[in-house]
């Protein structure tokens, strides 16, 4: 729970809103629930958002921003800096924990001594290193809080916070239709597998050694068996593209390596399959805005707590310890994605 005490902010007074996210892509996709609901409450202020250049490439075309801004390594320059200065924000929004906050927090006191500052922090200890209001995160998944956020900066019950939406590239999305039908000329159901990604990087770097190609392999069989006709298209980071081209050669012609992708591409293919399967990850979080069928892959307890997904249909499925090996055991991966898949294929059928 949020604490019960409101920001107290006096929004009739405010013009500009600055909401700071210069983190994981994953974390921004949670983080769409902040600032759309401050659009959708707030419809007469103007909100910019300063983020990563990858944070940029998921709300570039999200009606709720007015603005947005590329900040490297916490440092406020160039265009950022001289926008911000002629419209100086009265609020400023960010939820921040790294050590470079400071300089950028010295830029934006300078803008205006005067606004006001909120930030979602862990702890009274982080609390203490600036000089802000501030709400702990609470209890629950990340989404969780951040809906409590939203509720609390507003002023607001919690049911009045609404579910995020991610906004596609509509240009993108039609590329990407076309190459699939090209690809899968009849309509079956398309399952997306991605194969990168994870947070806990050095236990997931461990994972990986004992996670090969065969382990996604399983999970495609095992749902082939039931659905003989499903598509499937397997993305993967630079670095895992050789064992997404081994399942592509491996299962042949209804199995498609899709290769690079931009991120619009990404959330295009997301937005198009039946289902998502993928290690948690922000494409996981992705998916959960997309409101996907959604089979996430978690490799500690704790980050299934924390960071599961907030779709209206999912699974999780954690690993399995072999004798001296953690493993994906891809036959319980398939039939969660089964579990999922068979509804929605029911009522295809009436």
């Amino acid at each position: 729970m949020m604490n019960d005490v409101q920001a107290g902010i006096d929004w009739d007074k405010v013009r500009n809103i600055l909401v700071v996210r210069d983190d994981r892509l994953g974390d921004m996709a949670l983080y769409l629930v902040v600032i759309q609901n401050l659009a959708r409450h707030l419809r007469d202020k103007r909100i910019g958002v300063l983020c990563s250049c990858a944070n940029v490439a998921l709300i570039e075309s999200d009606p709720a921003i007015d603005d947005s801004f590329v900040i490297t390594d916490g440092r406020l320059t160039g265009d950022a800096k001289s926008f911000l200065e002629s419209h100086r924000p009265d609020v400023v929004i960010y939820y921040q924990s790294y050590p470079n906050f400071d300089n950028l927090a010295v830029s934006l006191r300078a803008i205006n001594p005067n606004a006001v500052y909120c930030s979602m922090v862990k702890d009274d200890e982080e609390g203490q290193h600036f000089t802000s209001t501030f709400v702990h995160h609470g209890k629950g998944s990340m989404y969780d809080r951040n809906m409590g956020y939203a509720a609390w900066l507003l002023g607001i019950d919690r049911s009045r916070i609404h579910r995020p939406q991610l906004h596609i590239d509509q240009r993108v999305l039609t590329e990407v239709r076309t190459k699939l039908k090209r690809q899968f000329p009849d309509e079956y159901p398309w399952v997306h597998i991605n194969l990168s990604g994870g947070n806990y990087k050095s236990f997931l770097r461990y994972l990986k050694r004992n996670l090969s190609a065969a382990n996604y392999v399983h999970i495609i069989e095992g749902i082939k068996r039931r659905y003989p006709n499903t598509n499937f298209i397997v993305t993967a980071a630079p670095e895992d593209a050789g064992m997404g081209e081994r399942i592509s050669n491996d299962l042949g012609s209804d199995v498609f390596f899709y290769g690079e992708t931009s991120l619009q591409e990404l959330v295009s293919l997301m937005s198009l399959a039946s289902i998502v399967i993928t290690p948690e990850t922000a494409v996981s979080h992705i998916a959960s805005v997309l409101n996907k069928r959604l089979v996430t892959l978690f490799f500690a307890e704790r980050q299934m707590l924390d960071w599961r997904p907030f779709s209206d249909q999912y699974r999780c499925v954690m690993p399995r310890f072999l004798p001296f090996v953690w493993t994906i055991d891809g036959q319980k991966v398939a039939d969660a994605a089964l579990e999922l898949l068979e509804p929605a294929e029911s009522q295809a059928a009436r």
